[in-house]
Protein backbone atom coordinates (compact mmCIF):
# COMPACT_ATOMS: atom_id res chain seq x y z
CA UNK A 1 0.00 0.00 0.00
CA UNK A 2 1.46 3.60 -0.73
CA UNK A 3 -0.03 6.96 -1.90
CA UNK A 4 -0.01 6.22 -5.53
CA UNK A 5 -0.07 9.40 -8.14
CA UNK A 6 -0.11 9.62 -11.84
CA UNK A 7 3.04 11.09 -13.30
CA UNK A 8 0.21 14.53 -13.79
CA UNK A 9 3.03 15.98 -16.65
CA UNK A 10 1.52 12.93 -19.17
CA UNK A 11 -2.11 13.07 -18.24
CA UNK A 12 -4.91 15.03 -19.21
CA UNK A 13 -7.37 16.06 -16.72
CA UNK A 14 -9.17 13.23 -15.23
CA UNK A 15 -12.49 12.45 -13.65
CA UNK A 16 -13.78 9.85 -10.94
CA UNK A 17 -16.97 8.52 -9.93
CA UNK A 18 -18.13 9.84 -6.68
CA UNK A 19 -19.83 6.79 -5.29
CA UNK A 20 -16.41 4.68 -5.96
CA UNK A 21 -14.12 7.46 -4.11
CA UNK A 22 -12.78 5.72 -0.70
CA UNK A 23 -11.15 7.21 2.58
CA UNK A 24 -8.13 5.74 4.33
CA UNK A 25 -6.27 7.29 7.23
CA UNK A 26 -2.40 7.06 6.38
CA UNK A 27 0.37 4.42 7.46
CA UNK A 28 3.04 5.81 9.70
CA UNK A 29 5.32 4.61 6.62
CA UNK A 30 3.31 6.70 4.25
CA UNK A 31 4.05 9.92 5.84
CA UNK A 32 6.96 11.09 4.14
CA UNK A 33 5.42 10.51 0.78
CA UNK A 34 2.39 12.78 2.34
CA UNK A 35 4.46 15.20 3.03
CA UNK A 36 6.21 15.30 -0.13
CA UNK A 37 3.12 15.27 -2.57
CA UNK A 38 1.34 18.09 -0.29
CA UNK A 39 4.68 20.79 -0.71
CA UNK A 40 4.77 19.60 -4.17
CA UNK A 41 0.95 20.40 -5.05
CA UNK A 42 -0.25 22.32 -1.95
CA UNK A 43 -0.45 26.78 -2.39
CA UNK A 44 1.17 26.69 1.23
CA UNK A 45 3.77 24.72 0.02
CA UNK A 46 5.26 22.84 2.62
CA UNK A 47 3.35 20.27 4.81
CA UNK A 48 4.28 21.29 8.37
CA UNK A 49 1.47 20.62 10.77
CA UNK A 50 1.63 20.84 14.37
CA UNK A 51 0.27 19.17 17.33
CA UNK A 52 -2.19 15.97 17.33
CA UNK A 53 -2.81 15.35 13.87
CA UNK A 54 -4.75 12.53 11.45
CA UNK A 55 -3.79 12.61 8.22
CA UNK A 56 -6.31 10.89 5.42
CA UNK A 57 -5.37 9.88 1.40
CA UNK A 58 -9.04 9.45 -0.64
CA UNK A 59 -8.68 7.07 -3.19
CA UNK A 60 -10.48 5.29 -6.46
CA UNK A 61 -10.87 1.56 -5.85
CA UNK A 62 -7.61 0.91 -7.55
CA UNK A 63 -5.74 2.88 -4.94
CA UNK A 64 -4.97 5.96 -7.19
CA UNK A 65 -4.44 8.96 -5.04
CA UNK A 66 -7.12 11.57 -5.52
CA UNK A 67 -6.66 13.95 -3.04
CA UNK A 68 -4.79 14.50 0.13
CA UNK A 69 -6.32 15.73 3.68
CA UNK A 70 -5.88 16.01 7.50
CA UNK A 71 -7.21 17.53 10.39
CA UNK A 72 -4.64 19.14 13.37
CA UNK A 73 -4.68 21.16 16.28
CA UNK A 74 -6.96 24.00 16.17
CA UNK A 75 -5.59 28.22 16.39
CA UNK A 76 -5.40 29.10 19.93
CA UNK A 77 -7.11 32.20 19.29
CA UNK A 78 -10.01 33.48 16.64
CA UNK A 79 -12.25 35.99 17.59
CA UNK A 80 -15.18 34.79 14.87
CA UNK A 81 -14.52 31.09 16.37
CA UNK A 82 -14.61 32.56 19.77
CA UNK A 83 -17.42 34.84 19.63
CA UNK A 84 -19.38 32.31 18.20
CA UNK A 85 -19.16 29.57 20.68
CA UNK A 86 -19.43 32.71 23.48
CA UNK A 87 -16.81 31.00 26.40
CA UNK A 88 -14.50 32.74 28.22
CA UNK A 89 -11.13 32.64 28.00
CA UNK A 90 -10.43 29.86 30.46
CA UNK A 91 -12.91 27.51 29.14
CA UNK A 92 -11.07 28.34 25.38
CA UNK A 93 -8.00 27.14 27.61
CA UNK A 94 -9.38 23.83 28.89
CA UNK A 95 -12.07 23.10 25.98
CA UNK A 96 -10.00 24.00 22.78
CA UNK A 97 -8.56 20.29 21.94
CA UNK A 98 -12.28 19.91 21.30
CA UNK A 99 -12.24 21.97 18.21
CA UNK A 100 -9.72 20.71 15.50
CA UNK A 101 -9.08 22.30 12.15
CA UNK A 102 -8.89 21.20 9.00
CA UNK A 103 -5.25 22.39 8.40
CA UNK A 104 -4.48 20.74 4.54
CA UNK A 105 -6.92 19.88 1.59
CA UNK A 106 -5.13 19.49 -1.57
CA UNK A 107 -6.81 17.70 -4.23
CA UNK A 108 -4.79 16.87 -7.30
CA UNK A 109 -4.35 19.40 -9.79
CA UNK A 110 -5.47 17.05 -12.77
CA UNK A 111 -8.67 15.71 -11.12
CA UNK A 112 -11.48 17.47 -12.50
CA UNK A 113 -14.50 16.06 -10.79
CA UNK A 114 -17.11 18.46 -9.85
CA UNK A 115 -18.63 18.12 -6.39
CA UNK A 116 -15.21 16.06 -5.37
CA UNK A 117 -14.28 18.32 -2.73
CA UNK A 118 -17.75 18.13 -1.07
CA UNK A 119 -17.89 14.26 -1.32
CA UNK A 120 -14.30 14.16 0.37
CA UNK A 121 -15.08 16.17 3.33
CA UNK A 122 -18.26 14.74 3.94
CA UNK A 123 -16.80 11.46 4.04
CA UNK A 124 -14.16 12.54 6.23
CA UNK A 125 -16.45 14.37 8.56
CA UNK A 126 -18.27 11.26 8.88
CA UNK A 127 -15.89 9.07 10.69
CA UNK A 128 -13.51 12.05 12.31
CA UNK A 129 -15.25 11.92 15.49
CA UNK A 130 -14.49 7.97 15.63
CA UNK A 131 -10.80 8.13 14.46
CA UNK A 132 -10.30 10.95 16.20
CA UNK A 133 -11.45 9.38 19.68
CA UNK A 134 -9.46 5.77 18.72
CA UNK A 135 -6.05 8.31 18.11
CA UNK A 136 -6.11 10.34 21.28
CA UNK A 137 -9.17 8.72 23.64
CA UNK A 138 -11.73 11.86 22.87
CA UNK A 139 -13.99 12.75 20.22
CA UNK A 140 -13.96 16.71 19.14
CA UNK A 141 -16.98 18.64 18.98
CA UNK A 142 -16.20 20.97 16.36
CA UNK A 143 -14.19 21.36 13.09
CA UNK A 144 -12.82 25.19 11.75
CA UNK A 145 -10.56 25.82 8.56
CA UNK A 146 -9.93 28.78 6.72
CA UNK A 147 -10.63 29.67 2.87
CA UNK A 148 -8.25 32.33 0.73
CA UNK A 149 -10.38 35.25 0.23
CA UNK A 150 -10.21 35.10 -3.71
CA UNK A 151 -12.39 31.81 -3.44
CA UNK A 152 -15.91 31.14 -2.71
CA UNK A 153 -15.84 28.08 -0.16
CA UNK A 154 -18.10 26.22 -2.08
CA UNK A 155 -17.52 22.84 -1.43
CA UNK A 156 -18.02 24.06 2.46
CA UNK A 157 -20.61 25.60 1.86
CA UNK A 158 -21.95 22.34 0.13
CA UNK A 159 -21.12 20.78 2.94
CA UNK A 160 -23.04 23.04 5.01
CA UNK A 161 -20.32 24.50 6.75
CA UNK A 162 -21.11 28.20 8.39
CA UNK A 163 -19.15 30.83 7.51
CA UNK A 164 -17.74 33.45 10.17
CA UNK A 165 -16.12 36.34 8.42
CA UNK A 166 -12.27 36.78 8.11
CA UNK A 167 -9.17 36.39 10.15
CA UNK A 168 -6.94 39.04 11.67
CA UNK A 169 -4.38 37.83 8.94
CA UNK A 170 -2.07 35.61 11.04
CA UNK A 171 -0.82 32.18 10.53
CA UNK A 172 1.44 29.31 12.24
CA UNK A 173 5.12 28.87 11.37
CA UNK A 174 6.42 25.52 11.79
CA UNK A 175 8.02 26.32 14.80
CA UNK A 176 4.33 26.92 16.15
CA UNK A 177 4.22 30.97 16.60
CA UNK A 178 1.82 32.78 15.11
CA UNK A 179 2.94 35.86 12.66
CA UNK A 180 0.99 38.35 11.04
CA UNK A 181 0.88 37.53 7.17
CA UNK A 182 -1.24 40.83 5.70
CA UNK A 183 -3.71 37.72 4.35
CA UNK A 184 -6.56 37.35 5.90
CA UNK A 185 -8.58 33.89 5.25
CA UNK A 186 -12.16 33.17 5.17
CA UNK A 187 -13.32 30.90 8.47
CA UNK A 188 -15.41 28.39 8.20
CA UNK A 189 -16.52 25.69 11.09
CA UNK A 190 -18.57 22.79 10.94
CA UNK A 191 -20.61 21.32 14.15
CA UNK A 192 -19.91 17.61 14.77
CA UNK A 193 -22.73 17.63 17.32
CA UNK A 194 -25.84 19.04 17.56
CA UNK A 195 -25.66 22.61 19.92
CA UNK A 196 -21.78 22.36 19.42
CA UNK A 197 -21.38 25.86 20.50
CA UNK A 198 -23.69 25.47 23.75
CA UNK A 199 -21.77 22.42 24.87
CA UNK A 200 -18.14 24.44 24.74
CA UNK A 201 -19.61 27.48 26.60
CA UNK A 202 -21.87 25.35 29.09
CA UNK A 203 -20.37 25.68 32.66
CA UNK A 204 -20.20 21.47 32.58
CA UNK A 205 -19.54 19.35 29.83
CA UNK A 206 -20.86 16.05 28.77
CA UNK A 207 -19.97 12.58 30.41
CA UNK A 208 -18.15 11.25 27.99
CA UNK A 209 -16.40 14.96 27.80
CA UNK A 210 -15.79 15.96 31.19
CA UNK A 211 -12.91 14.06 31.97
CA UNK A 212 -10.96 15.30 28.71
CA UNK A 213 -11.27 18.70 29.93
CA UNK A 214 -7.82 19.90 31.02
CA UNK A 215 -7.40 22.00 34.02
CA UNK A 216 -6.82 25.60 34.09
CA UNK A 217 -2.90 26.87 35.15
CA UNK A 218 -3.16 28.16 38.64
CA UNK A 219 -1.49 31.15 37.38
CA UNK A 220 -3.86 32.14 35.35
CA UNK A 221 -6.52 31.66 37.72
CA UNK A 222 -4.79 33.82 40.02
CA UNK A 223 -4.27 36.29 37.30
CA UNK A 224 -8.15 36.94 37.72
CA UNK A 225 -8.68 37.84 41.88
CA UNK A 226 -9.06 41.34 41.93
CA UNK A 227 -6.39 43.82 44.05
CA UNK A 228 -9.53 44.17 46.73
CA UNK A 229 -9.50 40.71 47.81
CA UNK A 230 -6.10 40.14 47.53
CA UNK A 231 -5.61 43.16 50.03
CA UNK A 232 -8.30 41.39 52.43
CA UNK A 233 -6.04 38.61 52.31
CA UNK A 234 -2.72 40.04 52.96
CA UNK A 235 -4.61 41.78 56.39
CA UNK A 236 -6.36 38.51 57.10
CA UNK A 237 -2.81 37.15 57.89
CA UNK A 238 -2.44 40.22 60.72
CA UNK A 239 -3.04 37.68 63.90
CA UNK A 240 -0.14 35.19 62.92
CA UNK A 241 3.19 36.07 64.63
CA UNK A 242 6.66 36.18 62.39
CA UNK A 243 8.99 34.03 64.16
CA UNK A 244 12.00 34.43 61.51
CA UNK A 245 14.42 36.36 62.48
CA UNK A 246 14.79 39.78 61.14
CA UNK A 247 18.22 40.11 59.07
CA UNK A 248 17.53 39.90 55.47
CA UNK A 249 14.03 39.15 55.83
CA UNK A 250 12.46 40.77 52.70
CA UNK A 251 8.73 39.90 52.56
CA UNK A 252 6.44 40.00 55.25
CA UNK A 253 5.00 37.09 56.98
CA UNK A 254 1.67 37.86 55.56
CA UNK A 255 2.92 38.44 51.98
CA UNK A 256 4.12 35.19 52.02
CA UNK A 257 1.43 33.21 53.44
CA UNK A 258 -0.92 34.89 51.39
CA UNK A 259 0.62 33.98 47.94
CA UNK A 260 0.63 30.15 49.52
CA UNK A 261 -2.90 30.82 49.57
CA UNK A 262 -3.60 32.11 46.08
CA UNK A 263 -1.79 29.24 45.18
CA UNK A 264 -3.87 26.83 46.80
CA UNK A 265 -7.39 27.99 45.70
CA UNK A 266 -5.82 28.50 42.28
CA UNK A 267 -4.57 24.96 42.30
CA UNK A 268 -1.46 24.88 42.60
CA UNK A 269 0.31 21.82 43.65
CA UNK A 270 3.39 22.11 45.84
CA UNK A 271 5.46 24.80 46.63
CA UNK A 272 7.09 25.41 43.50
CA UNK A 273 4.19 26.05 41.45
CA UNK A 274 2.96 28.56 44.32
CA UNK A 275 6.06 30.57 43.86
CA UNK A 276 5.06 30.60 40.00
CA UNK A 277 1.79 31.64 40.95
CA UNK A 278 3.54 34.52 43.28
CA UNK A 279 5.31 35.63 39.79
CA UNK A 280 2.61 35.39 37.40
CA UNK A 281 0.21 38.39 39.22
CA UNK A 282 0.52 41.50 37.63
CA UNK A 283 2.21 44.38 39.04
CA UNK A 284 -1.37 45.87 40.60
CA UNK A 285 -1.55 42.34 42.49
CA UNK A 286 1.58 42.39 44.01
CA UNK A 287 1.24 45.60 45.18
CA UNK A 288 -1.97 44.66 46.97
CA UNK A 289 -0.01 41.53 48.73
CA UNK A 290 3.14 44.00 49.68
CA UNK A 291 5.40 42.54 47.70
CA UNK A 292 9.41 43.83 48.56
CA UNK A 293 10.33 46.25 46.33
CA UNK A 294 13.64 47.12 45.82
CA UNK A 295 14.90 50.66 46.06
CA UNK A 296 15.02 52.83 43.23
CA UNK A 297 13.05 50.24 41.62
CA UNK A 298 9.46 50.55 39.94
CA UNK A 299 8.65 47.02 40.34
CA UNK A 300 8.06 44.50 43.05
CA UNK A 301 9.65 41.30 43.54
CA UNK A 302 7.50 38.18 44.30
CA UNK A 303 8.97 35.57 46.98
CA UNK A 304 10.85 32.29 46.51
CA UNK A 305 10.43 28.95 46.58
CA UNK A 306 12.72 29.16 49.81
CA UNK A 307 11.38 31.98 50.94
CA UNK A 308 8.11 30.40 51.05
CA UNK A 309 9.14 27.40 52.70
CA UNK A 310 10.86 29.22 55.29
CA UNK A 311 7.65 31.39 55.86
CA UNK A 312 4.89 28.34 56.15
CA UNK A 313 7.06 25.82 58.31
CA UNK A 314 6.87 28.23 61.02
CA UNK A 315 3.12 28.68 61.09
CA UNK A 316 0.45 26.39 62.91
CA UNK A 317 -1.15 24.89 59.84
CA UNK A 318 -4.76 25.12 62.03
CA UNK A 319 -4.19 28.26 62.21
CA UNK A 320 -3.14 28.73 58.44
CA UNK A 321 -6.38 26.51 57.83
CA UNK A 322 -8.67 29.03 59.79
CA UNK A 323 -7.46 32.60 58.42
CA UNK A 324 -8.19 31.10 54.79
CA UNK A 325 -11.15 29.47 55.49
CA UNK A 326 -12.63 32.70 57.15
CA UNK A 327 -11.27 35.04 54.58
CA UNK A 328 -12.75 32.21 51.82
CA UNK A 329 -16.27 32.75 53.03
CA UNK A 330 -16.06 36.33 52.88
CA UNK A 331 -14.66 36.67 49.32
CA UNK A 332 -16.02 33.44 48.01
CA UNK A 333 -18.59 35.83 45.21
CA UNK A 334 -15.49 37.96 44.29
CA UNK A 335 -13.25 35.20 42.92
CA UNK A 336 -13.02 33.90 39.60
CA UNK A 337 -14.66 30.67 38.85
CA UNK A 338 -11.93 28.47 38.81
CA UNK A 339 -11.00 29.34 41.99
CA UNK A 340 -11.36 26.50 45.09
CA UNK A 341 -13.11 24.01 42.66
CA UNK A 342 -12.70 20.38 42.64
CA UNK A 343 -9.98 19.99 45.85
CA UNK A 344 -7.44 22.18 44.79
CA UNK A 345 -4.07 21.42 46.75
CA UNK A 346 -1.02 22.20 48.09
CA UNK A 347 0.49 18.19 48.13
CA UNK A 348 3.33 19.27 50.07
CA UNK A 349 5.50 21.96 51.38
CA UNK A 350 9.24 19.54 51.27
CA UNK A 351 12.02 20.47 51.42
CA UNK A 352 15.01 18.76 49.31
CA UNK A 353 15.34 16.03 51.43
CA UNK A 354 11.47 15.39 51.72
CA UNK A 355 11.47 16.60 54.85
CA UNK A 356 8.79 19.12 56.25
CA UNK A 357 5.15 20.42 56.88
CA UNK A 358 2.51 18.28 54.58
CA UNK A 359 -0.97 20.19 53.72
CA UNK A 360 -3.99 18.84 51.78
CA UNK A 361 -6.54 20.84 51.28
CA UNK A 362 -9.94 20.74 49.29
CA UNK A 363 -12.55 23.05 48.50
CA UNK A 364 -15.67 21.81 46.93
CA UNK A 365 -17.96 24.83 45.43
CA UNK A 366 -20.90 23.97 46.43
CA UNK A 367 -20.22 24.73 50.06
CA UNK A 368 -17.92 26.19 52.40
CA UNK A 369 -16.22 22.84 53.04
CA UNK A 370 -11.75 23.84 53.43
CA UNK A 371 -9.74 21.71 55.29
CA UNK A 372 -6.05 21.58 56.08
CA UNK A 373 -4.24 18.95 57.91
CA UNK A 374 -0.81 18.39 58.78
CA UNK A 375 1.61 14.89 57.59
CA UNK A 376 4.49 13.15 59.06
CA UNK A 377 5.50 11.82 56.49
CA UNK A 378 6.17 11.63 52.88
CA UNK A 379 2.95 9.31 52.41
CA UNK A 380 0.73 12.34 53.00
CA UNK A 381 1.64 13.50 49.41
CA UNK A 382 -1.04 10.93 47.70
CA UNK A 383 -3.81 11.54 50.02
CA UNK A 384 -7.15 12.12 48.51
CA UNK A 385 -10.17 13.86 50.50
Amino acid sequence: MGINIYPHKHIAKQQVRLKKVRIRLISDEERDRWNDVVSRFHALGHANLTGRQLRYVAETPRGRCLALISFGSSALQLAGRDNWIGWHPEQRLQRLHFVVQNSRFLILPWIQTPNLASRIMALCLDRLEQDWEEAYGYSPVLVETFVDRCRKGTSYRADNWIRLGETAGFSRDPQGFYKHNGSPKTLWVKPLRANAAKILRSDTLPADLADYELSPKPERIARHIRCPSLETLFDAFQSLTDTRARKGRRHSLRTCLAVVACGILAGARGLDECATVGKSLREPQRRALRMWRPRGQKKHVPPSHATLWRALSRVDPEEFERVILQWYNSQSDQLPAAVALDGKAVRSTLDQDNVGLHVVSAVPHDDSFFLLRPRSSAKAMNTKL
